[in-house]
């Protein structure tokens, strides 16, 4: 299976406290998304993480092939080569093109950290951008899906709830959902 999520924040307090999580700790913050990762996540899936992962140290208790494309967090504070030694793979630029085949169906889905990345790439049928970078501010775009993991009970969500979020978006969502 293929999963994706963004913003962790392992082992960040000010997360916590800003983005009102419901935890008191760090610890409390870093056990649930380990166990709900763990729960979702086979050891053989693969998860996109798109930035702002927090304590690197946390990567080796996560199920999964991890690729990780940087998030504001990241960039200009870690190399390459020491973000290499966490995840499986370390996309080197801000847009990640990933194609899919699911059933049949070819998906172009661009990866990014910040929203605004994808403006130049609105959804269509066959195109799906994901972001992270704004927390729960807002899920749906019309060029992208907040996969923060703060807007999914701080665990990954796999490709079906992507193109289910995409359907609607394309389909049965109107203006007052992106004003």
């Amino acid at each position: 299976m293929i999963w994706f999520t963004s913003d962790c924040h392992f082992n960040a307090q000010r997360t916590i406290d800003i983005s009102k999580r419901p935890f008191k700790t760090p610890e409390e913050l870093n056990k649930a998304l380990i166990d709900n990762w763990n729960n979702a996540v086979a050891k053989d899936d693969t998860v996109y993480i798109l930035g702002d992962f927090g304590d690197l140290s946390y990567a080796k208790y996560l199920n999964g092939r991890k690729v990780f494309v940087r998030g504001n967090y990241e960039r200009g504070y870690y190399t390459h080569e020491e973000l290499e030694q966490y995840f499986d793979v370390v996309y080197p630029l801000d847009v990640m093109y990933l194609p899919v085949d699911y059933n049949g169906k070819m998906y172009n889905i661009y990866l990014t950290h910040e929203p605004l990345n994808l403006l130049e790439r609105p959804m269509t049928e066959d195109t799906i951008g994901l972001f992270g970078h704004i927390h729960k501010l807002c899920m749906v775009k019309r060029y992208g899906i907040n996969v923060g993991t703060d807007l999914h009970y701080f665990t990954p969500i796999d490709l079906d709830t992507i193109l289910f979020y995409h359907n609607a978006a394309l389909y049965y969502y109107d203006e007052n959902v992106f004003n």
